[in-house]
């Protein structure tokens, strides 16, 4: 165990003077290394996170250079995993300084998440991203675009920079970053009442199919067509964001189809008025934690003000 701790905590720069002053290995010890490597995955999918950080200690002891990042990585997310985040950093920080650069975005990541788990400052957080991102990885180089466009919209509004990073997240490789990346991008268009501009995002985000993606697109746009007084066309997603099934947009959708049928059971469409009752029970019933208690709310003040329908 103290052997591993002194593997996991070597500083990175002794670390690598270690590498470069060492005997080059037997080809029977880069073997093994590779194994232990693969050991460790199999413990890790076992369950046995302890075993798994034993197994990817020994190839990070003995390995070649690619070995050792993956191994650095791994037992970095096993200490992530486990909330111990110091730990995680120091490894993947030694991995970062070995790894190509697909594994090395993806460990700009890591560290950026690592860094927002401890409450670090935001140009800590902010700075692991961009490393991310400039590594120019077409599968995770888009995830930190996408990223930093939140981070920057969260304490600057829609902003310039928030505008451009959302639009590099539109990786072609990478159809969950290019989904949130579209959503984010149509949210701050839409804030900057570039309506038109907005409804093309988010049907960049639907057209993407992703599981997430497509339903919260279908829900965006449909909210959007909606303040545009383009009611049916906002019903029309609404329906396909319910359709989905998902557990995050389905009850969303379920409240705003509820508040239109509201709206026009109380302008002369009275036999909307049950229609939105069913939808707003539908809502309550999903228990989310947002969209339940508003459509509880609701849906009494409709029962006091036309009776149960």
């Amino acid at each position: 165990m103290e052997h591993q701790r002194q593997a996991i905590q070597m500083d990175p720069k002794r670390r690598a003077d270690h590498r470069r002053h060492r005997p080059l290995l037997h080809p029977n010890l880069q073997l093994s290394s590779l194994a232990a490597n693969s050991q460790g995955g199999l413990r890790w999918q076992a369950g046995e996170p302890a075993q798994a950080i034993q197994a990817w200690t020994s190839a990070l002891e003995f390995g070649d250079q690619e070995t050792q990042a993956k191994a650095a990585f791994n037992i970095g997310i096993a200490h992530h995993d486990a909330h111990d985040y110091q730990t995680a950093i120091s490894n993947f920080e030694y991995s970062l300084t070995l790894a190509a650069p697909k594994l090395k975005a993806k460990t700009a990541m890591m560290l950026a998440a690592s860094h927002e788990a401890l409450d670090a400052e935001a140009p800590t957080i902010d700075g692991w991203y961009r490393c991310a991102l400039e590594v120019g990885d077409p599968e995770y180089s888009p995830i930190a675009a996408v990223k930093l466009s939140e981070r920057i919209y969260r304490l600057e509004g829609p902003s310039p920079e928030a505008l451009d990073m959302a639009k590099m997240g539109y990786g072609p490789e990478n159809p969950a970053a290019r989904g949130e990346a579209a959503l984010m991008h149509g949210h701050i268009l839409e804030k900057l009442e570039r309506i038109e501009e907005a409804i093309a995002a988010y049907q960049t985000a639907i057209d993407t199919g992703h599981t997430d993606w497509t339903p919260a697109g279908h829900c965006a746009l449909g909210l959007l067509y909606a303040s545009q007084n383009r009611v049916m066309m906002g019903r029309r997603h609404l329906w396909a964001a319910h359709d989905s099934g998902h557990p995050e947009y389905r009850p969303q959708a379920a409240y705003w189809l509820g508040m239109f049928s509201m709206w026009d059971g109380t302008h002369g469409k009275e036999g909307e008025l049950q229609n939105a009752a069913i939808m707003f029970r539908e809502a309550v019933d999903s228990g989310h934690p947002e969209w339940a208690p508003e459509a509880k709310s609701t849906l009494a003040a409709l029962i006091e003000s036309f009776g149960d329908s």
